[in-house]
C-alpha cells in the first residue's frame, strides 16, 4: 500500500494551526502506518496508540536533504539525511498510549532491514562506511534542536538507523517511560552502543 506521510503530515500541520491538538495513531482496523519523514510543530503531539507501529519508509530518497550528501551513501560527513520525526518548536511530544498490561505504542526504524534498492541493511551500511573511515549518512529517528517543553513518553522505540533520539539543545524535555530496543550488536554513529543513547536520555530529563 502508498506509504502514510502525507495524511499523517496533513493532520498534524491542521493541529499546529490550532490551539493545541494531537493525532492519535489508532488501533482498529489495521495497526501499522507507513511513514517517511514527519514533522511535529508547536503545540503538537503525535500519539501512537497500543498495539500500532508506525514504520519507517526503507527508500533513502525520502530522507534526503536537498544540497547535502546522499542518503543512503558513505562520506566523510554525516547530516545528508533528515530524521523520521523531526520535532520544531515548543510544547510538543510524542507519545505512545499505554495499556493495562504494559504495552504500548512503538517506531520501528528497520534498520536491520534492507535499504529500498539494495541489499544491504542500514545497519550493514553503517558498519562498511565505518571500516571505509567514512560516516553514514543515516537518519534518526527522532531529532529536536533547540526545542521547549518537549515532552516524549510511554512509546517503544525500535531498531533506528541511526540514533533513537538525538535532542540537541532545549528547554524542558522530559523523557519518561520510553523502551529502546536493539540488538546489542546493533551499530549507532561512530560506534556508539546504546548505553551511549540512555545517557543521552539521562540529559534530556535534566534539560
Amino acid at each position: 500500500r502508498p506509504p502514510d506521510t502525507a495524511r499523517i503530515q496533513a493532520a498534524l500541520d491542521r493541529c499546529a494551526a490550532g490551539a493545541h491538538g494531537a493525532v492519535l495513531l489508532r488501533a482498529g482496523s489495521g495497526n501499522a502506518f507507513l511513514s517517511g519523514p514527519l514533522t511535529i510543530r508547536s503545540d503538537t503531539t503525535l500519539a501512537i496508540d497500543s498495539g500500532v507501529t508506525l514504520f519507517a519508509s526503507r527508500q533513502p530518497a525520502d530522507y534526503q536533504v536537498p544540497g547535502r550528501n546522499a542518503c543512503g551513501q558513505a562520506a566523510a560527513r554525516s547530516g545528508g539525511c533528515r530524521a523520521l520525526i523531526i520535532l520544531q518548536g515548543r510544547s510538543l511530544g510524542v507519545m505512545g498510549v499505554r495499556d493495562g498490561a504494559g504495552h504500548q505504542g512503538t517506531i520501528d526504524g528497520r534498520g536491520d532491514l534492507p535499504m529500498l534498492g539494495g541489499s544491504d541493511s542500514w545497519w550493514q551500511f553503517a558498519r562498511g562506511a565505518k571500516a571505509a573511515g567514512q560516516t553514514q549518512n543515516a537518519p534518526d529517528l527522532i531529532r529536536a534542536q533547540d526545542v521547549a517543553d518537549l515532552q516524549l513518553y510511554h512509546v517503544n522505540l525500535v531498531n533506528a538507523p541511526y540514533f533513537h533520539v538525538f535532542v540537541h539543545g532545549g528547554n524542558g524535555v522530559t523523557v519518561w517511560g520510553v523502551r529502546v530496543r536493539a540488538p546489542a550488536n546493533s551499530p549507532n554513529t561512530d560506534g556508539l552502543d546504546l548505553d551511549s543513547e540512555r545517557k543521552m536520555l539521562r540529559v534530556a530529563r535534566r534539560l
